[in-house]
């Protein structure tokens, strides 16, 4: 009995503290009123500007090497030879990706009998021409170009 009281109060206190938060982080609005907003904020990314830089110079060189690149309805798919360097480096990008831009999903397909790896990068509505700056093909034959 004194169990279900106390872990009914902490999930009370849980409760008031999300609400109090979102109360601080959107200036004292209403709280469905911040929730709608945070949910507007489905496309941000945790970097700085440096790392947000960083970041789209690294995806560039890396998606410039694919043998192929298709525009999907929310993203991306890349097309690569496979190669074990390759896989290590598409694994540390994803595991990056994962920790400032929860919003995307990543699939990764490895086929090495049938030299494939590839890699869908996909979201919500807006992913896609959020992921064009780096995917693009005129995006992709830029980075081709600064490649040493």
């Amino acid at each position: 009995m004194w169990l279900k009281i106390i872990l009914g109060g902490m999930a009370l206190l849980l409760c008031v503290g999300v609400v109090f938060a979102y109360r601080l982080q959107f200036g004292g609005r209403p709280v469905a009123e911040a929730f709608e907003k945070a949910a507007q904020c489905e496309l941000a990314c945790t970097l700085n500007p440096a790392e947000l830089d960083e970041r789209r110079q690294r995806l560039a060189s890396f998606a410039a090497a694919a043998r192929r690149a298709e525009e999907l309805e929310n993203g991306y798919a890349l097309r690569f030879g496979f190669d074990a360097e390759r896989l290590e480096e598409a694994m540390s990008l994803i595991a990056a990706e994962t920790r400032c831009c929860g919003f995307l999903e990543f699939r990764l397909t490895v086929r090495p009998a049938q030299d494939l790896l590839a890699i869908e990068i996909t979201g919500p509505e807006g992913t896609r021409e959020l992921l064009d700056g780096v995917f693009s093909p005129e995006a992709r034959s830029e980075a081709t170009a600064r490649r040493p």
